[in-house]
């Protein structure tokens, strides 16, 4: 008899297909991201594959080595999200992808932060949320980045 709760092998499994698109859009292979963080190459495939659970400073530390450093490479990385999950026509219409970008890279050259978030209806209803936090010190030295 298994012990795991149910459903928490399918969330395993949506975690690691996360970090391997995080991962990806950071232009990383798995071999680069592990020496990166000084980890074995298995460990990222583990994690990636819902093999293995990680913890929170694995988090932390994935997300650091996986950082996208320009606005170009932050808004590709909503684009491609964005048209995995895209909103209903109608609302893409309101404000259309290009508009979305040309925004997001101005907002991210300034150093501010950018939230692109939306009601999607065909898979059932849900709320498609993405953000690209900012770490402000690119702009202005004198604020600390949160990350390391």
């Amino acid at each position: 008899m298994s012990t795991s709760r149910p459903g928490a092998h399918e969330a395993r499994l949506e975690l690691g297909r996360r970090l391997r698109a995080i991962r990806t859009a950071a232009k990383l292979d798995g071999r680069t991201l592990a020496s990166r963080l000084g980890w074995p190459a298995s460990k990222v495939s583990k994690l990636q594959l819902g093999r293995q659970i990680p913890t929170v400073d694995d988090l932390r530390a994935r997300a650091t080595a996986c950082t996208l450093s320009t606005p170009g490479d932050v808004v590709g990385w909503l684009q491609a999200r964005y048209e995995e999950n895209p909103p209903p026509l109608a609302q893409d219409e309101r404000l259309p992808v290009k508009f979305r970008s040309a925004y997001a890279v101005e907002a991210l050259s300034g150093g501010s932060d950018v939230v692109w978030a939306y009601w999607q209806q065909e898979a059932g209803p849900r709320f498609v949320h993405l953000a690209a936090v900012c770490c402000p010190n690119r702009v202005w030295p004198s604020i600390p980045c949160p990350s390391p």
